[in-house]
């Protein structure tokens, strides 16, 4: 989602290599059949998988090329807007980060304590600035809700699952569907909490705004909503009416 500096993307793969063979070598170390190490590895590897809640914010800002220029404005309110939200959620300020990209994308990783939001200079020229509100506000749910460490639980789950009890390949399809349910019923949880941080209507706006960025014209059908990690703005817009408020509550 982030585009990469060219000169450290190459280092993707050597460091990738490495980490792989640091694993496989510490698995042998600590084991000494082929089928015990070949668990070593895998619990070895779900571990790395479950703390990239932790490292995610240091990798994609490694990798992301920063913006310090222009937006003045834009940055500060953003600024502001984090800072309000989190302290409103109860966690500590995540650090605040803009990429150089024409995209309009923004997103929030890692764990209360140790998060950043990226936010692209692309998404500050698409949409006004009580949508850009709504998308701190949405970040920050993602954060405080600990979306990123749930997320790798369950991806890691699933990599246990196979490497050790050797999964029926015909599961695979409907491990799939349900990861990516549930990585929508995040999208819902943190839609619901940008509602509480900032109010229905700026996330109404905020939603709105961006299914009109997007070109999404009318609702997808549900084989596109099934295979999708996020879910419809259609959907999304529905959800936060205050029918379907009152009925959560």
């Amino acid at each position: 989602m982030v585009p990469m500096r060219s000169s450290r993307l190459l280092l993707a793969f050597p460091v990738l290599v490495g980490v792989v063979a640091a694993i496989d070598t510490i698995a042998g170390l600590v084991s000494s059949g082929a089928e015990q190490q070949q668990a070593a590895s895998a619990w070895l590897t779900g571990l790395l998988l479950l703390a990239y809640a932790w490292i995610a914010p240091w990798l994609h800002e490694f990798l992301a090329v920063p913006s310090t220029t222009g937006h003045a404005e834009t940055r500060k309110l953003l600024a502001v807007a984090l800072k309000r939200d989190a302290a409103a959620a109860g966690i500590s300020t995540p650090k605040l980060v803009f990429v150089e990209h024409a995209s309009p994308v923004a997103f929030g990783i890692g764990m209360p304590g140790a998060a950043t939001v990226f936010v692209t200079t692309g998404m500050c020229k698409a949409v006004d600035a009580r949508t850009l509100d709504f998308v701190i506000a949405h970040e920050v749910s993602h954060i405080s809700l600990k979306h990123s460490l749930f997320q790798a639980i369950v991806f890691a789950g699933l990599y246990l699952g196979k490497a050790l009890l050797g999964l029926p390949p015909l599961l695979a399809p409907f491990i799939l569907l349900g990861y990516l349910a549930f990585m929508r019923q995040c999208e819902f949880a943190a839609d619901c909490g940008a509602s509480r941080l900032t109010n229905c209507s700026t996330t109404r706006h905020g939603l709105a705004a961006l299914a009109r960025m997007v070109k999404e014209v009318k609702r997808p059908s549900v084989l596109v909503d099934l295979l999708s990690t996020h879910p419809s703005f259609h959907r999304r817009i529905a959800a936060t009416s205050p029918e379907a408020q009152l009925a959560k509550a």
